[in-house]
């Protein structure tokens, strides 16, 4: 098991959804944004059960903690799951998400996505992507190194990293163990790299008590190019 410690790197800009937001960002500056969240009652980080896609570097989708309102717990066996239709990829979610779209700017990459914290659930779901110029996807691989070893805010452990492909486009698959505010969080992501675009797929739960992994492939497995 590896362990890391690190702290936000400059620069990043807050993503208004995420993800994780990885809940992005309420602001211009994507990491400040999760130091507000900090404020809000604790919840998981992201989870995938062979899903780990980091996120981009300079547009990372934001790692959220889930929301716990103090809406009616759903149990998953009543989850509604929905195809979402975003731009040339579709994916299941248990509802309707919210999207969110981060123009380029500057040295900032640009970010759109859509995201869900389920109600009472302790657990959300993000599917997003950014946009990178050819010479910066040059090398796919050592590309996708680089964002799934991008700087992540907290302490984490990383729990399993491999390679995928989904339709001959190479991805990365991370599983995560955060701990944000003494909550311990589970994160499950992927990323695919689809000729220019990076996309990145994140589902954050609970360590403990948290949705079960079927439930991560689910979502995870769902996603589909256009």
């Amino acid at each position: 098991m590896r362990r890391t410690v690190v702290a936000f790197p400059a620069g990043m800009r807050p993503a208004a959804v995420a993800l994780l937001s990885l809940s992005l960002c309420a602001c211009r500056d994507r990491e400040h944004a999760v130091q507000a969240s900090d404020a809000a009652p604790a919840a998981p980080a992201s989870v995938a059960s062979d899903a780990g896609a980091a996120v981009p570097a300079r547009a990372p989708p934001r790692v959220d903690r889930p929301e716990v309102d103090a809406a009616p717990v759903v149990a998953v066996k009543d989850w509604t799951w929905k195809t979402y239709r975003g731009d040339r990829f579709s994916v299941l979610f248990p509802g309707e998400p919210k999207v969110t779209a981060l123009p380029a700017e500057d040295d900032k990459v640009g970010y759109t996505e859509a995201k869900l914290d389920v109600p009472g659930g302790k657990v959300s779901f993000a599917a997003g992507y950014s946009e990178h110029t050819a010479a910066e996807v040059a090398k796919p691989d050592s590309f996708l190194d680089d964002h799934v070893n991008a700087p992540r805010w907290g302490v984490t452990d990383v729990l399993h990293e491999r390679s995928l492909t989904l339709g001959g486009n190479p991805g990365r698959v991370l599983i995560l163990r955060r701990n944000i505010s003494g909550t311990p969080l589970r994160v499950y992501s992927r990323l695919y790299l689809v000729r220019q675009r990076l996309y990145s797929l994140i589902v954050s739960t609970l360590d403990v008590g948290g949705v079960d992994e079927d439930v991560v492939k689910r979502f995870m497995d769902s996603f589909k190019l256009l």
